[in-house]
Order: C-alpha cells, then structure tokens, then sequence
C-alpha cells in the first residue's frame, strides 16, 4: 500500500514538472501552452490509466453491480477521466484521487451499453441495453398523448427549475413538494408528466400548483411553459437526448425560465455531454481560483462569470473535449477549504498553508447566481 502510494507522489511530481509554473500560464498564447497541457512520458500516461481504471473497479466494486463506463452521451467516462488527468501536469490527480468518480454516470449506466473497459462486459446485457436505448430514441411524440418513457427530460427540467436559486437541502424539499402534488415521490417520480401539469393549469393555478408545491410565481410560469412546449411537440425526450448541442441549447432557451445556467446543468448532468463549461455557476468559479490560485476582475479577487470569460475558458482549455469533468472536480474543489496536499496545489495563500489541514463545505450551491 505504502510502494503504491508512493508511486502515486512519484507520478505526481514528474507530471507537475510538466508544468512550468504552480501557476498556469492563461496568458500564453494557446501554442506556446501545448507543451504543458499533456503528459508526455508514455509511462506516466499508462500509471494515469491505471490510477483511473483502479477507481472504476472499486466503484463497480462497491456498488455491487455492473457499471458499463461509457455515459449517456455515448463517450467513455475512463478516456475521459485520463485525459482531464493527465492535463495541466496533472493538477487534477489529487483531486480525483481524494474525491473519488462522478457517481452520477454510474447511476445511469444501466440504460446505456457497455464499453470495452467495463470489466464485466456481458453480450446479453449489451443487447437488452442496446435495445433499451434504441426504443428510447425511436419513441414518437403523440401530441395527445404523453407516455410516461417520454418524461425524462421533463422531470429532470422540473427539478432544475425548482431548484434554482436554491441550496441543496431546499431545493430537494421543494422538489419532493412539487412531485407530492402529482402523488409521485422521488422513487416513483413517473407521474410527474407535462399532461398532469396542464391538468393543474385549468384550475387555479395559486391552490392547486404554486402553493402546494413551495414554487415562487416565476417558477410556477416557467413549469407550465415547459409543459406547453412538451405537449406542442417543441421538446421531447428524443430531441434533448439525440439533437445536436447547439440545437439543444436553442431549444431549452426558448422556456421561460430557462436561462445559459440551467441549460449548462441540464446537458452536464442528464444528457451527460462531455464538453459543458458553466461559466455562471459561481462554485466552479470558486473552485478554478482555488485549484489554479488565480486572482479574477471580480470582488475580492474572485472570478467573475462576463470579465472573466476569457480567462476561465483558457484554464479549462486543456480539458476539453471533457471540460463537464473538470467542471465537476471545480466543485469538489470548492468543498475543500484547504488541502495538506502540496502536489494538488501551490497554494501561496497564508490561511492555507498555516492550516495544514483539510475541512469541508457543504455540497457547492449551483443555483447560487444564475437560472
């Protein structure tokens, strides 16, 4: 335990040589960084890998079930979590190995087939899976008739929307409201549909919707709007899930209530899109001042989501194409108050290299700043 340990602090020091500063050098042109921004000893490459492959099989491990590693979207989480890895002299490594995987991929991965590092591959899984997707992208919309398999999406905008502006533990509580005053529960959220919304609207919306379910007015229209557009065929499951990002992004914009932020959460999170940047998400704001030490045009330093645009973008460049991953690692970021770990980052703040040690935020607020 100790030998691997150590190789771990090895591969961490020769990737931070990479890097020629604790610093990242955001103001270089994009040529003259592309030597710092990926690993180039083949080795150190492979022990990446291997790192990586290590926490999938203890992930699969702990969940006592097999987890396929390729996402929703149709990418492979392992490639992606080597790369972001790898990048940067990998800054990230600590973090990933200190946080441990994005669950929610592994939540999902039922629905979606195997890849070739899923450890317990198994062709029949691979089919009923394959099939699975497929009847899920063929469903045809009937503007009539709302089925339940086509409510994904919409309950996954509903909770979005209740959640917005919201801490976790109120956003969860007006969530299981909203779905109470359908008679669904978390668990068994089906009910939840664009027709039973409606339904809610030809009454009075104030007793049988926005009070029921803790909703402000705004939030309350926005819902409604979101169902109008369900039942006029403008989303479905089928476009959100298959449609080009751009289009996507349109789409979504178009309901009121729906802003660059939400839109940003949904693709992350549900579509799992492997290249999202949340720019107006002020705890991945946090957690890049953090991870990179920077200063930023905004109060105190911080980053600021307009003037700062540029800059957040040339950080996380090197991630890309899996910036949702680093975007995810920003959060884990911005719960660690301080890290004991001079590898993960050479931070000259005084608070934090007097603390020497680690302590813990509550999960970062998403809904802090933008909807």
């Amino acid at each position: 335990m100790l030998a691997k340990e150590e190789a771990r602090r090895s591969l961490r020091t020769r990737l931070l040589e990479v890097t020629t500063s604790s610093n990242i050098v955001a103001a270089e042109p994009a040529k003259e960084r592309v030597e710092h921004d990926v690993v180039v000893r083949r080795e150190d490459t492979r022990s990446v890998r291997s790192m990586v492959e290590e926490l999938v099989a203890a992930e699969q491990l702990s969940s006592g079930r097999s987890s396929t590693t390729r996402t929703k979207d149709g990418w492979c989480l392992v490639e992606g979590l080597v790369h972001v890895a790898s990048a940067h002299g990998g800054k990230l490594v600590p973090v990933i190995e200190r946080h441990g995987l994005p669950k929610f991929y592994f939540e999902t991965s039922n629905t979606v087939p195997p890849c070739r590092h899923n450890d317990r591959y198994d062709v029949s899984a691979s089919a009923s899976a394959s099939a699975s997707a497929a009847n899920r992208t063929s469903i045809k919309r009937d503007r009539d008739t709302f089925m339940e398999e086509d409510c994904v999406t919409f309950r996954a905008l509903c909770r979005i929307i209740a959640g917005q502006q919201l801490a976790g533990p109120s956003a969860i509580a007006i969530w299981k409201r909203l779905l109470a005053v359908v008679d669904a529960t978390p668990k068994q959220p089906n009910k939840l549909t664009p027709r039973a919304i409606l339904m809610l609207g030809e009454g009075d919306v104030e007793t049988t919707l926005r009070k029921p379910a803790g909703l402000s007015n705004a939030k309350c229209r926005s819902v409604l709007d979101l169902a109008q557009h369900y039942q006029r065929g403008d989303l479905s499951d089928s476009l959100l899930f298959s449609g080009k990002e751009k289009q996507v992004r349109e789409a979504l914009l178009r309901v009121k209530g729906l802003g660059p932020w939400s839109v940003d959460m949904f693709l992350l999170f549900h579509v799992q899109s492997p290249n999202v940047l949340p720019l107006g998400d002020l705890a991945f704001r946090k957690g890049t001042v953090i991870l990179f030490d920077c200063k930023g045009k905004g109060k105190n330093g911080s980053l600021c989501e307009k003037k700062d645009a540029s800059l957040l973008q040339k950080l996380h460049q090197p991630f890309s194409p899996y910036q949702s991953l680093s975007s995810f690692y920003m959060w884990r970021c911005n719960d660690t108050v301080a890290f004991n770990d001079s590898d993960l980052i050479q931070n000259k703040s005084e608070k934090i290299s007097k603390q020497g040690n680690v302590k813990t935020t509550p999960s970062p607020k998403r809904a802090s700043s933008q909807t």
